[in-house]
């Protein structure tokens, strides 16, 4: 027996350690600090640490519980906390094992790191509706908390900044598999469900319009998310590490998504991005090694670092016509990936894009690529041909090291150069014809090609190192007779064979060629056969203040229209060069249209300054919602789409069109339920329509189905943004309640999911005394089982949720 006096300030740790006797401790309101042991800075030896206190009760007036006043109190049950308490500090019950409930004073605004660290038996407990602040593992080993529901107040979670990997959120580690959001949250905050392991269901509110950093990084029990349809903004690592989750799909709504969103989500097979999305995030898929399924929207423009980087079950994937950029290893170790096609928009493909794309037997490239970076298709062991389009000038060391099956290679005549090591370890490569005005071969370009015997060289080469080749006693170099190929070939005891090889063909491939300004250069889109043709080839300009030109290089020197002409011998070809006033600007006389299917309207884009000549290209992001044709804009189905003019320089502008159509929702109920409405709904595809499922008493919902699949066990359904005529569908399973000997069971076909069992208490006079209420929560097959306290007047219910109140049992 002993009471702390009224004025005491400060508690040092382990000031009643091993008091076994010591059964309650009162905790006056003027205590302020504890003081921690600086020797173990563990949450584990607090002032009563391993005491045999059961009951505490901290006086009405404290407003902060001070670090570890509890922690180590492995016999503490009870306690009261007053309404004046306003933050728990750190690690305030950590260690309390034989905590099993309690309750937070309703005004408590933050709760610190480590608060109920390992309370293992913590089954109970609810967050206060105005709290504003968790800290890191404030929850972490409560390894008997199944549910938590977050308030909307909650705005700010607190990292560990001792360990920035996002995986130790307040819950962390915790028992907890179902977690609901209160509806009016609007953004979810940094890493709150951060390596919650267990965590299988969550509800998040349609109020939701971001989602913050590591929200659910490491969950790896969760198999599947509904997102809010109109969320905006979704951070970095959201889903980072969600090992289980099969298949998402991002709502069109969001306009912000951050880096590796998915990364390391190994069961991952199904993906759909928001149908504006201009760039796939650096590591999005990264290591999302079960993907098979992904369709990249035509907004795409440009794929991010290490984008798709192991996804090793892809097999194809189309890229957008409008990429301009794939940068580095965005498809690296991509091993089930097949073929490929990079389309005419794309500019640059970044090093090691495609490296270790093992199973690549085919690649396209077409003629707009400007440059291939560094180990780009490094040991894609299965490539067997690839040609490289005129338009490239830029390849990078290592393009294509390694790549065993690679035994045919054309270049275009923009390549000067062949870089370190491009082509070193080409198994299958027996000739190479080297590029038309290619001056250098740089050191270990085709070094270790074991099958390499014969290589041509055309009059523009001036330098190849002398390692550029690995065998040259086997090799025979072809070329202009007193060229510098037949030095080299002499100073390498190659072997040497005299050309003098005739153009046979000379054709342009393109009607013109646009510049977006002046002092631009561009390679001529020029078809050459055959490719070791070693006679010359003249390019004149009909006007060189407008374009000039030189070995297939166009520089624009002024504004117009000119030709150019190619010519060797009796053959020759012509192409237009438009050299256009670049716009500093383009904008669009409507930023939105609502439209109806089948409606049309015209959109119309004004350049900045008057006189540009650029050109314009319109693109939609979705062409089954709008389709666009020189501005003019037809509704095709129900949804959003983004049309874009963009400008020959690159400026762009955007008007969102969204169309709308009605639908036919057909909705039924099995036995024993309704659903509300029922039969067949018109619905307008841009308006919300929600469906209320309500079971018959003594029954719950066993699922719902939306267009045949499972939406869960949902006792409301909202419907938007339709597409097409739907159908929801709603099936109900009875509740079996055994009440015997105190002990009550509860069982049904279905999974129950937070229904309430009400005990109540009652005097002789029908007083309510006490009620408790417990949570029961069972997957399909289980049952719930508890013990109920002996008591002369207790009345039983069972209730669907303190929300609805809708009964479902009650005893007799």
């Amino acid at each position: 027996n002993i009471s702390l006096p009224p004025g005491i300030t400060t508690l040092w740790y382990q000031a009643f350690t091993g008091c076994s006797s010591l059964t309650e401790m009162f905790i006056p309101k003027s205590l302020e600090t504890t003081i921690r042991d600086i020797s173990d800075l563990r949450a584990s030896n607090g002032p009563f640490y391993n005491s045999g206190i059961v009951t505490a009760t901290v006086e009405d007036g404290m407003t902060k519980l001070p670090d570890e006043l509890f922690a180590g109190m492995y016999n503490l049950k009870n306690v009261t906390l007053p309404d004046t308490l306003i933050e728990i500090q750190y690690g305030a019950f950590a260690y309390c094992t034989s905590l099993e409930t309690i309750e937070l004073p309703q005004y408590i605004t933050e709760i610190e790191h480590e608060v109920f660290y390992n309370c293992t038996n913590l089954s109970n407990i609810s967050l206060p509706p105005g709290i504003t602040t968790l800290w890191y593992q404030a929850f972490t080993g409560c390894s008997s908390l199944t549910e938590m529901f977050i308030p909307k107040s909650l705005e700010t979670t607190i990292r560990d900044i001792s360990d920035l990997r996002a995986s130790n959120g307040p819950f962390y580690n915790s028992g907890i598999v179902t977690a609901t959001v209160e509806e009016g949250m609007t953004k979810l905050p940094d890493e709150l469900f951060a390596g919650m392991y267990n965590l299988k269901n969550v509800t998040l509110p349609d109020t939701l319009i971001e989602i913050q950093d590591g929200a659910f990084v490491y969950c790896s029990s969760l198999e599947n998310i509904r997102l809010p349809q109109y969320m905006i903004n979704i951070g970095d690592t959201v889903f980072n590490g969600c090992t289980s989750l099969k298949q998402i799909s991002l709502p069109d709504s969001i306009t912000s998504m951050g880096t590796s969103l998915l990364s390391g989500c190994t069961s991952l097979e199904k993906a759909k991005l928001p149908n504006t999305t201009t760039k796939v995030q650096d590591s999005t898929f990264y290591n999302c090694s079960a993907l098979t399924n992904i369709v990249l929207p035509s907004s795409v423009t440009v794929i991010g670092s290490s984008a798709f980087r192991g996804c090793s079950a892809l097999s194809a994937i189309a890229i957008p016509e409008g990429v301009t950029t794939i940068n580095g290893s965005a498809f690296a170790n991509c091993t089930a990936l097949e073929s490929i096609s990079i389309p005419s928009a794309c500019r640059q493909i970044y090093g090691s894009a495609f490296r270790g794309c093992t199973a690549l037997t085919s690649v396209e490239l077409q003629y707009g690529l400007e440059s291939i970076g560094s180990r780009a298709f490094y040991e894609c062991d299965a490539l067997a041909a690839v040609s490289i389009p005129d338009s490239v000038t830029s390849l990078g060391s290592q393009a294509f090291y390694g790549c065993d099956s690679l035994s045919d290679v054309s270049f275009g005549i923009g390549l000067k150069e062949i870089p370190d090591s491009a082509f070193r370890q080409c198994q299958a490569l027996q000739e190479i014809i080297l590029p038309r005005y290619c001056t250098k071969a740089a050191a270990n370009a085709f070094a270790e090609d074991t099958k390499l015997t014969k290589v041509t060289a055309l009059p523009g080469i001036a330098s190849i190192e002398n390692n550029s080749f690995s065998y040259p006693a086997k090799m025979t170099m072809r070329g202009v007779s007193g060229s510098y190929a037949q030095e080299y070939a002499n100073n390498r005891n190659m072997m040497f064979e005299a050309i003098n090889i005739p153009v046979t063909e000379l054709n342009f491939y393109r009607d013109e060629l646009d510049f977006s300004g002046t002092y631009q250069t561009k390679v001529l889109p020029l078809k050459i056969a055959p490719l070791d043709a070693s006679a010359d080839i003249t390019y004149t300009s009909a006007d060189e203040n407008i374009a000039a030109v030189e070995n297939g290089i166009v520089k624009s020197t002024g504004y117009g229209t000119t030709t150019i002409t190619a010519q060797s011998g009796d053959y020759t070809d012509t192409i237009t060069i438009n050299v256009l006033r670049s716009a500093n600007s383009v904008s669009l006389d409507k930023t939105s249209l609502s439209l109806d299917i089948g409606d049309t309207a015209q959109l119309t884009a004004t350049m900045q300054p008057s006189n540009a000549t650029d050109k314009l290209t319109w693109t939609t992001s979705n062409a089954e919602v709008a389709a666009v044709d020189n501005g003019t804009v037809t509704a095709v189905g129900a949804g959003t789409a983004v049309i874009t003019v963009t400008t020959t320089s690159g400026k762009t502008a955007a008007c969102t069109v969204e169309v709308a159509g009605t639908f036919t929702i057909t909705a039924s109920a099995g036995e024993n339920g309704t659903i509300s409405p029922c039969g067949d709904v018109p619905v307008r595809s841009n308006e919300k329509t929600v469906f209320n499922i309500i079971p018959d008493y003594g029954y719950v919902v066993k699922d719902v189905l939306v267009n045949g699949i499972s939406v869960g066990a949902v006792e409301n359904y909202t419907f938007s943004d339709l597409t097409g005529n739907a159908t929801i569908t709603a099936e109900f399973a009875k509740i079996n309640v055994v009440y015997e000997n105190n002990i009550i069971t509860i069982s049904s076909e279905a999974a129950l999911k937070n229904l309430k069992l009400i005990i109540a208490a009652y005097d002789e006079e029908g007083k309510l005394t006490n009620c408790e209420i417990k949570t029961v929560t069972t997957n399909t097959g289980e049952n719930y089982q508890d013990t109920i306290p002996e008591a002369d007047n207790i009345k039983l219910m069972l209730w669907s949720g303190l929300d609805s109140m809708r009964p479902i049992w009650g005893d007799k």
